[in-house]
């Protein structure tokens, strides 16, 4: 370094004094650069807490756009603020006693260099360190965009709909003919209603109140059924009285071991019973004794006013029974009252029971019919619905041993599932009824992952800190500098400068010598004498050889 000149001139009274001081030699535009990349972090972690739930309409672009702004910002700031901290760095090593000129170029080099620094090895120091950690930074990209990804939520919240729905069955839904008053006809206006239930076709919920991207829940006040079963076993024998594969014409009989049927009467018009035997389980021993028990439950069904657990799509405008629940759960307010009828004609809950029956009635019956072994008859389809093959190994003997699942529950949920809908399609306006329930919303969100976020705000912060530790000792330095190629000859003595102030800027030397003309180029040279081993010259011989160095021309020189 150039101290003589700096001492000369200030001792002459020329030249500007070599001030160090902490706010003189403060590296603002440094510091702004660090400040700034810390900024870009809290940005980040703002975005993410921002996002973190609400709908993706509600931002016009993802919150990755804004996070990938953010980081890049603080990444490049970070790569500035490495680039003071080398300068600070090499010029505080240039001013310390021991320094070598290898160590400031390593300096140099370390600071610009990922490559050299990752192979330093031995010599490996803070600047190495630092330009590293500045170089693996931008890692915090793919994790920042990992932090924030598309979730759905479902939130709920207080909604009132209004819904019609008759709390009793008072329109026909059906017709009475004949002495036995029985149900001959379904009614035109129940007719549709008994089809789109047979269809599986869901029931509309127009103008419900539920908001069209919810799912609505409540209770529904309607006609319903009041339901009370009781159960027990009867015995059953298919055996035939002749052995199997004997002489002879065996006898042939049977046994009902599955029945399933709905039964109103005109006389009890608010009631009617579901009766149902079947065979549990397979025969307690094998042919030729095929005997054991069957199950046999009675309900009770009595007409009602209830509360149904309901559930409306408002996208799909559908009402349906609460799926979770079951006809024990409908809440019985009242029962209804009907007349008993004495006359053909109308009946209010006959067609209903006739739409049941004629749809869930059913029997399977076996008996033995000789050397084919036993033959299974079913009229309707309810009993092959139920029917379990699972101990039926082979088709003879082995009928024996067929079983039926339990069809109670299942049958109970079709009739509450038709009364439900007869209860909607026979309500209007002097039933509508206002009910209190929630809606379920079901929105596309932004969800922040913060284990990806505190994995690169870290990566982040490490590199801010070591960058700051850069600055190190910025105070001792007695100007600002700069590792301007012009600065560093002026630090090292070159005659190009020798007559400039020593404490320049830069940018000054810039201005007081940069208008002349200068030019790399090769010299040749001449060494001098050789001298023999006695000491004294035995000749004089030149040998040339070329150096290169930068040095002022004349501007009227050619070339």
């Amino acid at each position: 370094m150039d101290y003589a000149s700096v001492n000369t001139q200030q001792a002459h009274g020329g030249g500007r004094p070599w001030r160090p001081g902490f706010f003189r030699r403060i590296s603002w535009a440094g510091l702004l650069c660090l400040f700034g990349a810390l900024l870009g972090v809290v940005a980040s972690i703002a975005i993410l807490r921002a996002s973190d739930g609400t709908p993706i309409s509600d931002w016009r672009y993802s919150p990755t756009v804004y996070l990938s702004i953010s980081y890049t910002i603080t990444n490049i700031l970070l790569a500035v603020a490495l680039g003071h901290g080398v300068t600070i760095s090499w010029w505080r090593k240039a001013l310390g006693a021991d320094t070598e000129l290898g160590d400031l170029h390593r300096y140099w080099n370390f600071g610009t260099s990922p490559a050299a620094a990752l192979l330093s090895g031995r010599k490996f120091n803070l600047i190495a360190l630092a330009c590293l950690l500045v170089a693996i930074t931008p890692a915090n990209g793919p994790l920042l965009q990992r932090s924030s990804s598309v979730a759905v939520q479902v939130t709920s919240e207080p909604v009132t709909m209004q819904i019609a729905a008759a709390p009793v069955i008072q329109s026909p839904t059906g017709y009475l003919s004949g002495r036995s008053l029985a149900v001959s006809l379904i009614s035109t206006q129940y007719a549709p209603v008994v089809q789109s239930f047979y269809d599986g076709h869901s029931v509309s919920a127009n103008y419900s109140g539920c908001p069209g991207d919810g799912i609505c829940t409540g209770l529904l006040q309607g006609a319903g059924l009041a339901v009370n079963c009781s159960s027990y076993s009867a015995p059953y024998n298919i055996t035939p009285s002749t052995p199997f594969n004997a002489s002879g014409d065996p006898s042939t009989i049977g046994s009902d071991i599955f029945t399933t049927a709905f039964v109103w009467d005109a006389e009890g018009p608010g009631n009617l019973t579901f009766n149902t035997q079947y065979k549990p389980s397979s025969a307690l021993t094998p042919f030729p004794e095929c005997s054991g028990m069957l199950t046999v439950q009675n309900c009770t069904l009595r007409a009602a006013t209830v509360q149904y657990p309901v559930i409306v799509n408002g996208n799909q405008s559908v009402i349906t029974l609460d799926p979770s629940s079951s006809i024990i759960d409908d809440i019985v307010n009242e029962i209804a009252d009907y007349p008993v009828v004495t006359m053909p004609g109308p009946t209010s809950l006959g067609g209903y029971a006739f739409a049941l029956n004629n749809r869930f009635e059913g029997a399977s019956h076996i008996r033995f019919v000789g050397a084919v072994g036993f033959e299974l008859i079913s009229t309707g389809a309810t009993g092959p619905q139920f029917a379990n093959m699972d101990d039926v190994h082979e088709y003879e003997t082995g009928m024996c041993n067929i079983k039926f699942n339990d069809p109670v529950q299942n049958l109970l949920a079709q009739a509450r599932e038709l009364m439900f809908r007869t209860s909607l399609a026979f309500g209007n306006s002097s039933n509508v009824q206002t009910i209190s329930g929630t809606a379920a919303r079901t929105t596309n969100v932004y969800r922040s992952h913060y284990e990806f976020l505190a994995a690169a705000v870290a990566l982040t912060l490490v590199s801010v800190l070591v960058v700051l530790a850069t600055f190190n000792g910025f105070w001792s330095l007695g100007r600002s500098v700069s590792m301007s190629p012009i600065e560093i000859v002026k630090a090292f003595g070159a005659p190009l400068l020798a007559a400039e102030d020593s404490n320049a800027k830069a940018k000054e030397l810039v201005e007081s010598a940069g208008g002349r003309p200068v030019r790399y180029r090769l010299v040749p040279s001449a060494v001098g004498l050789e001298d023999d081993k006695a000491g004294s010259y035995v000749g004089v011989r030149d040998v040339e050889r070329t150096e290169s160095h930068l040095e002022i021309v004349d501007a009227r020189a050619s070339y």
